[in-house]
């Protein structure tokens, strides 16, 4: 998932559509209404970025106009802020349960109280700009309004590269000031610096770096288009502004970053070595239902031609197409031969046509049945599923939790320990089922993946590129901080099935503060067993100590609300108390997900205390045989109501400590809501 922002406005009745591109106006200012100035600035450390989209919008009508306000960010986003200021009155959202937050909207609405609410939705609306945040809002006649949003987010690494993109649609608006500013900052040199702008056909190397007193290396551009260019752009600005950069590889298993309250963050991987890339078995698993007719299919049969070009000699891979039944290429995996690729591609040239109704639970216990029964002998293969649908299952067995239960049953080893094969996921447009897509993957060790509805296929490229080169199984993360272990629990994921050299896995956690922490790291690769120890730790500077705190709150989050969705065997208690973890990270750090809710209001909320310094709590040590281990109590560090106000807690957002709302709002605020286009 990579970084996005999409602008769009409804003005006076007239919708400027930024997301299919369909300029339905002029392309001029309407009724004294204009955008004076919009500013995107991103500032991304160890590949954590926060970014401000600003907009500054102008009503020098006489009279008042309505204004709908759109931004559209990634899937992997969290919003931490929203504020709208005007005539020297600043009026921020407060972070709450979401429950919490509809009641307080409810009440404040029989009140006849201006307010709104900001709310994330579950389902996942495609895999480049998830959700959309829309402020409604009535624009007093001679008045200026000006928006904030802020977000943060995770850049991922695939295929050795990581990207953000940023999406820039003012549609009927030409804007005086308009521009997009990014610096990025690593402990690591950058290998390669790129972007693009909307407006470019190629892309631009940015080799202006500059390198920190304390060692960090920085690139730093900034894009700022001009009235005539944006004229133009007759069409808007249909592509993103996509940055790319690579980092030159750490030899010894990544970088470990940590702060003085002891939370660290390990970014693992390792340089991509041709001759220890291990063979790898891939299925691929395509839905051929009449629902996927048209684009869907041609997609899809085109992709599949570039891939099979793409296997290695030692590859081994197989295809299953189905609708109400499964029919396999080959009844075993087969080497990538020139004749084998010759066959497949007759293959799909003749079978992969769009028909029938849609048998998903067959389908993916055929594919499943094609790997070994044993763990035995798989330490040394990349075993992958690539599962491409459109829909829901129509036939056969049609719940979902059906499905993934019979999955898990056939791919974990004695239906418990994951997994003979790593499945991803690949949703056609809106109508797939991608919550269950997104469930099945994530406790398959693999990921959703969501295709426009108007695409070329690079989607589906991007994905393979980000498994086509398996190079460690059976990893395991362990810290010790001292001569102490640190516990499980005080981290996040710590053992994966197995990883792709072109990506990054993260682990985060925390130990007592000021501990000295060396992580240890086990696995298989092509010439055995492996291990990387003696790591990179960087301490950092009181300036980044912040934001590495909110990157492991945030990877923490993450991981809570993953393992929350794929609590197995309807354990209901166990996932209601990692719900309730990461609700209580969420309200202390102010992110908006599925579980809080940002809410704007006339009332003035409970001035919020301060929090100590150290929330980290007592330490209780045991001994377990010749290892020692530290089990440290982490109910301050989830925020419990043992020792603060919960109310005054909710109250909390990232960048402020008190978000009284002014009375004396001078416009209405009719609703503000976030979810799916």
């Amino acid at each position: 998932m990579s970084a996005s922002v999409i602008f769009f406005f409804i003005l006076a009745g007239v919708t400027f559509d930024c997301v299919t591109g369909r300029v339905r106006s002029a392309r001029r200012n309407i009724q004294g209404i204009s955008m004076r100035e919009l500013s995107i600035s991103s500032s991304a450390s160890f590949r954590y970025a926060h970014v401000l989209v600003r907009s500054l919008v102008e009503n020098t009508d006489t009279s008042d106009h309505e204004l709908m306000f759109r931004v559209r960010i990634p899937y992997e986003a969290f919003i931490t802020n929203f504020s709208i200021i005007t005539n020297d009155n600043t009026y921020n959202a407060i972070i709450k349960d979401k429950n919490a937050a509809y009641e307080e909207y409810q009440k404040a609405k029989e009140d006849g109280i201006s307010a709104g609410t900001i709310t994330q939705q579950t389902s996942v609306a495609d895999d480049r700009d998830r959700d959309i945040f829309r402020v409604k809002v009535n624009v007093a006649a001679q008045t200026t309004l000006e928006f904030r949003l802020h977000y943060e987010e995770m850049l991922l690494k695939n295929a050795g590269k990581y990207s953000q993109k940023i999406y820039i649609d003012v549609n009927s608006f030409i804007v005086p000031q308009l521009e997009v500013i990014c610096e990025l900052k690593e402990k690591q040199r950058f290998k390669e610096v790129t972007y693009q702008t909307p407006l470019s056909v190629e892309s631009i190397y940015s080799d202006d770096e500059k390198v920190t007193e304390d060692g960090y290396y920085i690139r730093k551009f900034e894009w700022k288009v001009s009235e005539a260019d944006q004229i133009a752009a007759n069409d808007g600005f249909m592509k993103p502004f996509e940055i790319e950069y690579e980092l030159e590889p750490s030899e010894n298993g990544g970088m470990v970053y940590i702060n003085d309250n002891g939370e660290f963050v390990h970014m693992f991987s390792t340089p991509c070595e041709e001759a220890n890339v291990m063979m790898k078995q891939i299925v691929f698993v395509i839905d051929i239902s009449g629902s996927m007719a048209g684009n869907p299919i041609k997609q899809v049969r085109q992709t599949m031609y570039e891939i099979f070009k793409l296997l290695r000699s030692n590859d081994f891979f197989n295809i299953i197409i189905f609708n109400k039944d499964a029919l396999l290429w080959n009844q075993q995996f087969q080497k990538a031969t020139v004749l084998n690729i010759e066959s497949a591609t007759l293959f799909v040239e003749k079978k992969v046509v769009a028909e029938g109704s849609t048998n998903i639970n067959d389908a993916l216990l055929k594919a499943v049945a094609l790997f070994g029964q044993e763990q035995d002998g798989d330490d040394r293969v990349g075993q992958i599923v690539v599962f491409l649908t459109d829909g829901e299952p129509t036939v056969g067995v049609q719940n979902p939790d059906r499905i993934r239960r019979n999955v898990r049953d056939k791919n974990y080893y004695g239906g418990k320990e994951c997994c003979k094969s790593s499945i991803f996921t690949i949703a056609f447009g809106s109508g797939a089922a991608t919550d269950f897509l997104d469930a099945l993957a994530n406790e398959n060790e693999g990921f959703l993946k969501v295709i426009r509805d108007k695409n070329d296929g690079e989607d589906i490229l991007e994905l393979y590129h980000g498994v086509e080169n398996p190079y460690l199984k059976d990893i395991i993360f362990s810290f010790k901080a001292g001569d102490e272990d640190v516990p499980e629990e005080n981290t996040t994921r710590t053992e994966y099935r197995q990883y792709d050299c072109g990506n990054e896995i993260v682990v985060a956690g925390v130990t007592f503060p000021g501990a000295e922490l060396r992580p240890v790291i086990q696995a298989s690769n092509n010439n055995g067993t492996v291990s990387y120890e003696d790591m990179q730790i960087i301490r950092t500077a009181a300036v980044d100590e912040n934001r590495l705190s909110r990157l492991f709150a945030y990877q923490r989050v993450k991981h809570l609300l993953k393992q929350a969705e794929i609590i197995v065997d309807g354990n209901k208690l166990s996932s209601e108390l990692m719900k309730e973890k990461a609700l209580n990270i969420s309200l202390h750090y102010g992110f908006v997900t599925p579980l809080t809710s940002l809410i704007v209001t006339e009332y003035s909320p409970k001035k919020m205390a301060s929090p100590p310094a150290n929330r980290m709590g007592a330490l209780a040590k045991s001994q377990s045989g010749s290892s020692k281990s530290v089990q440290y109590d982490l109910s301050n560090f989830f925020y419990d109501d043992t020792d603060f106000d919960q109310q005054d807690i909710r109250n909390k957002t990232n960048s402020a400590n008190n978000f009284a709302v002014n009375n004396s709002m001078c416009f209405v605020l009719f609703m503000v809501i976030l979810s799916l286009y």
